[in-house]
């Protein structure tokens, strides 16, 4: 009998927890898919088997944005973290992604994961599917737990580097040509006019993510090397911003668009937030700006003569701009939203 159900929503109990990561399992699994709903979760198509029958087991970790880099990285590569507890559970288990992509790649390189323990269909339905609870960037509960495991990762990538010197003046991580979601017309003719300034600039790096990087943790160690970064809005500043420590950052397209989705949602918020108090100092330009105009906001920030962006509190955007009650309950905002969450850890 073939049934079908949502599993890994955020108002469900868990099958089983490990340290604070729940996760959610079911046998005899044949399709999976994604759709926006309140609560997330994906919809599974099934013919539940006993245990006994079970041949193959899979961790299945990507959203409903998994083709999109940022999204990736921050709401399913954030939880390859707990896979070696996995495998001590299960010790044949394997991760199942239906969509290869070399960002994804990089996160399996940083874990030691290889390509034997990918798959990217379902190789029979005599398995056991084992999900992490749903995770989304707009989901508003539990956000201290969501910062936790981001900041595990984090540490974790870190410490695979952990001599880091600031050897680079200036790095510039142009916007990548492979894998991108989406078009930034204003950007190309900007950046093609940024490249070989900052090659040619003393003391100065360029670097492309998507080209260079085998393993993110290299890539991780390159940011935290570098005084002061330059980079455009979006997944360029959300996850290699966050990866800087006592950097300046200088950030093209001002806060993305529609005036900026950083602070309309908790978790990207609490993720920039937290880079500020890892000592990140932020200036926000847009794309309109000329190359003279960069210069010299990179020459004003090795002279400390140029004002930083003060970051705002969370605009939550739900209920008709009002605000959820999470969110007005906890008036997020840095430093304040942090404190808490410090006294845990």
């Amino acid at each position: 009998m073939i049934n079908n159900c949502i599993i890994g929503e955020n108002n469900k109990a868990p099958t089983f927890v490990i340290d604070d990561y729940s996760f959610y399992v079911q046998n005899g699994i044949r399709d999976i898919s994604i759709n926006h709903r309140d609560h997330y979760g994906w919809d599974i198509t099934y013919s539940d088997i006993a245990d006994s029958e079970v041949e193959e087991y899979y961790y299945y970790i990507d959203g409903i944005y998994n083709n999109v880099f940022p999204h990736w990285t921050l709401e399913s590569s954030i939880y390859l973290h707990i896979f070696h507890k996995l495998k001590e559970k299960y010790p044949t288990i394997k991760i199942l992604s239906f969509i290869n992509k070399k960002y994804k790649n990089i996160g399996y390189e940083a874990y030691n994961i290889p390509q034997s323990c990918i798959v990217n269909k379902i190789e029979t339905s005599k398995n056991k599917v084992i999900f992490i609870k749903c995770c989304s960037q707009a989901d508003h509960t539990e956000c201290e737990l969501y910062l936790s495991h981001v900041r595990r990762w984090y540490n974790y990538l870190k410490n695979q580097r952990p001599i880091v010197k600031k050897d680079i003046d200036i790095l510039y991580l142009p916007r990548g040509n492979i894998e991108n979601s989406r078009d930034i017309s204003d950007l190309s003719t900007l950046q093609s006019q940024l490249i070989p300034i900052i090659n040619n600039y003393p003391g100065a790096k360029v670097y492309y993510t998507d080209i260079e990087t085998k393993n993110i943790a290299d890539q991780v160690e390159i940011i935290r090397r570098s005084k002061i970064i330059l980079l455009n809005e979006g997944g360029n500043h959300g996850i290699n911003g966050f990866f800087a420590e006592n950097s300046h950052i200088v950030v093209l397209g001002e806060n993305g668009p529609g005036g900026g989705y950083h602070f309309q949602n908790p978790r990207p918020a609490l993720i920039y937030y937290d880079s500020l108090k890892r000592g990140n100092i932020y200036y926000h330009v847009p794309y309109s700006s000329s190359v003279n105009t960069i210069l010299n906001i990179l020459h004003n920030v090795v002279n400390g003569t140029v004002t930083s962006f003060v970051a705002p509190a969370v605009n939550c955007w739900r209920e008709d701009w009002r605000g959820c009650r999470t969110c007005n309950e906890k008036k997020w905002r840095h430093p304040e939203s942090l404190i808490q969450l410090d006294e845990k850890n």
